[in-house]
C-alpha cells in the first residue's frame, strides 16, 4: 500500500516535471527567449514565507542549502524527485545464495 502511494506520487511528480518543461518550451518560444521557471518563483508565489520558516529553523540552512535548490529549474527538480521516488520503490530481484545455479 505504502509503496503504491510512493510510486503514485513519483509518476506524479514526472508528469508535473513534463508539464513544466512544456510550459517553460512554450513561453520560451512565446518570448523568443529562453524562460525558465524555477523552483522559488513557483513556491514564493504559493508560499510567501517559506524563507522566514527556514530562516527560523537554521539560518544556515536557508542560504547554502535553500537558495541554491530555489534557483533550479522546476522541471528538473519535480524530475529528480519523481525519479527518486521510483528508484525507492522498485522491486528488489530475491536474494539467492547462489547454491541452486548449476
Amino acid at each position: 500500500m505504502i509503496r503504491f502511494l510512493f510510486s503514485m506520487a513519483a509518476y506524479l511528480a514526472l508528469a508535473a516535471g513534463f508539464v513544466s518543461a512544456v510550459v517553460d518550451g512554450t513561453r520560451s518560444i512565446a518570448a523568443g527567449g529562453l524562460s525558465i521557471t524555477n523552483v522559488g518563483g513557483s513556491l514564493g508565489a504559493r508560499l510567501p514565507a517559506i524563507q522566514s520558516t527556514i530562516y527560523q529553523l537554521h539560518p544556515m540552512l536557508w542560504d547554502p542549502v535553500a537558495v541554491r535548490v530555489m534557483r533550479l529549474p522546476l522541471w528538473l527538480a519535480l524530475g529528480a524527485i519523481g525519479l527518486v521516488l521510483l528508484w525507492a520503490t522498485r522491486r528488489r530481484p530475491a536474494s539467492s545464495s547462489g547454491l541452486g545455479r548449476y
